[in-house]
């Protein structure tokens, strides 16, 4: 199955052969395939929509697999900590689901691997940190969790010499295939600071004599 935009979760593809000779031809009924692609979703929550500088703040990232699906190959979750937050070192962690085959937080950004992701299994994790004290009213702190995958196990090269296109599906366009490898997921939260509010009260009494104190 080649890796064109053409051929997405769904797809019926059919092939028919042919055979000729001197006085007639003869063709087969069609085989036919239906294409299946893995259906990975990638949640990104945070504890508190809003806050200011020197909240505390826990991020949830959430990797899933429906049952119906099928595996998932060589994925990737990936998450660059915002600067306006200060991570706290050693808190990203794998809370619940399936462990993965390996995490790292230094250098940035944290990430953890499978090198399968088995339909029907879900990947929780979460980590902390604290509002910059730097960060202004009315700022938006983003965030985003991103998840890439393959098709097949193994590292991806090609399958075929007689067609480049006959690779597996990655989530990288400069990969044979461009625009068809779409195995990247993206989830944002998002975090507003306040902005400051007057509230002018009135005076206590409405009339006062030069002099008077206002209350």
């Amino acid at each position: 199955v080649t890796n064109i935009a053409g051929n997405q979760d769904g797809t019926t593809l059919s092939n028919s052969a042919t055979a000729g000779w001197t006085g007639g031809t003869e063709t087969s009924d069609p085989a036919t395939l239906t294409v299946d692609e893995p259906a990975l979703t990638v949640t990104k929550n945070v504890s508190s929509a809003s806050g200011d500088g020197g909240d505390q703040i826990t991020y949830t990232i959430e990797v899933s697999n429906p049952a119906d699906s099928i595996d998932a190959y060589d994925v990737s979750l990936y998450d660059y900590v915002p600067a306006e937050v200060v991570y706290d070192t050693g808190s990203f962690s794998n809370t619940s689901g399936l462990a993965p085959d390996s995490t790292s937080e230094d250098p940035m950004p944290l990430n953890a691997s499978w090198s399968v992701f088995p339909a029907g299994s879900t990947s929780v994790f979460q980590f902390t940190g604290t509002i910059s004290g730097t960060i202004e009213a009315g700022d938006t702190i983003y965030n985003d969790a991103i998840v890439k995958f393959t098709s097949l196990p193994g590292t991806p090269g090609s399958r075929s010499a007689y067609n480049a296109l006959a690779y597996e599906r990655t989530g990288n366009e400069s990969d044979p295939g461009s625009t068809a490898n779409d195995y990247t997921l993206t989830d944002s939260a998002e975090i507003d600071t306040g902005i400051p509010t007057l509230d002018k009260q009135s005076p206590a009494s409405a009339t006062y004599t030069i002099g008077d104190e206002l209350v």
